[in-house]
């Protein structure tokens, strides 16, 4: 968005949902889901956790189309910024990989941990990146609907990407539970439509996001009547607790709805939210990064089952937001050392000395009378 059209609610809901995302990865990867004993108030806190942390993915997608829909051009420099902060800490990852242990180098490992698109070493980010180039289509795409064709195409994307993997156990999109690049790209086409219906101008954010924890809820819901044996073996694969699931996808878009109808006026707060918004993006990348996730992360903090529950829920919360702190600490520094060293800007003349040779190659080619 444009300075003058920023919404700073939706700004809000970036690093919430980014602090969820660190939840999930603390719950996952931490190693938490695996050691607490189903039935006990440290299972109940950890997967209340998971379910209402679960939509937070999808939430950094239709942020990404609500924002990046009335684009009027497609600024190459910002997707060459975004790698390059993703190769910087491939980079340290790397040293700091191979220095501690040697023995798990070779050529062929350093090339691949130094190309992060090609192999996939970030699914979200290598899925952004494809689909970035076709931002423009989808822009256009939907630029052009007549409200009813975005209410069709909206309805269309939920009905076939979300509620028929749901409930009728087919995954007719191959979105392999959200982790795609066909979801993402359907998640910012579904943003940008949100923003284009002006849904949130209308809507109620209480009442937003009373809807999508009750649907956040219902997954949680439905896990803890799995556990105990009460449901049947149709949704053993907890279908109601995936990215794509139709209660999680739903809640995703409530809670867009919510906080960008918020009105947040407090220079205090405005302040806090411009900093720390542009900082989310390298704390997905910091803390998901090779060494950050095989080393610091992996099963890290399964020994906090063995808390009592007020503390484990203390000290569940007290880590995911000290991650979440250090990472944006981590980040402004990367941030300062390239403005620093004017890497936007020096990006951003390059795109446009490209695109004039570009245009200028065009008119020369054009034949006369054209």
């Amino acid at each position: 968005m444009n300075k003058a059209e920023r919404n700073h609610g939706v700004d809000l809901l970036r690093i919430i949902a980014m602090i969820m995302i660190v939840g999930l990865h603390f719950l996952g990867q931490g190693g938490v889901l695996e050691s607490v004993s189903t039935g006990t108030a440290q299972y109940f806190t950890a997967w209340c956790a998971e379910a209402f942390f679960m939509c937070a993915v999808n939430i950094y997608a239709l942020i990404s189309g609500f924002v990046g829909i009335n684009a009027v051009r497609t600024k190459y420099s910002r997707l060459a910024s975004l790698w390059l902060l993703v190769e910087f800490y491939c980079i340290i990852s790397s040293a700091l990989k191979y220095g501690f242990y040697p023995e798990l180098f070779t050529p062929q490992r350093l090339a691949e941990s130094l190309m992060p698109v090609v192999t996939d070493k970030y699914w979200y980010f290598t899925a952004y990146f494809i689909m970035f180039f076709f931002t423009p289509v989808f822009n256009g795409g939907v630029r052009a609907m007549s409200r009813a064709q975005m209410k069709l195409t909206l309805a269309a994307l939920f009905l076939l990407g979300s509620a028929a993997p749901t409930f009728f156990k087919t995954d007719i999109f191959y979105s392999h539970g959200g982790y795609s690049l066909i979801w993402i790209s359907a998640l910012y086409i579904a943003g940008g439509i949100l923003r284009r219906l002006e849904l949130h101008k209308k809507a109620k954010p209480l009442l937003c996001l009373t809807g999508a924890a009750a649907l956040c809820a219902a997954g949680f819901a439905m896990k803890t009547l799995f556990d105990g044996g009460h449901t049947s073996g149709y949704f053993q694969d907890q279908a109601f607790m995936i990215y794509t699931s139709a209660n999680i996808t739903a809640a995703a878009a409530l809670a867009l709805l919510g906080f960008a109808g918020l009105s947040i006026r407090r220079s205090a707060a405005v302040k806090a939210i411009k900093a720390i918004s542009p900082l989310t993006f390298g704390v997905y990348i910091i803390h998901t990064s090779e060494f950050a996730w095989e080393n610091l992360l992996k099963n890290a903090f399964s020994g906090f089952a063995e808390l009592p529950a007020v503390q484990f829920a203390a000290a569940a919360a007290g880590t995911v937001l000290a991650i979440f702190a250090v990472c944006c600490a981590i980040e402004a520094a990367r941030s300062a050392l390239f403005k620093l060293l004017r890497v936007d800007e020096l990006l951003a003349r390059a795109e446009s000395a490209i695109r004039g040779k570009i245009k200028k190659n065009e008119k020369q080619n054009t034949p006369c009378g054209d």
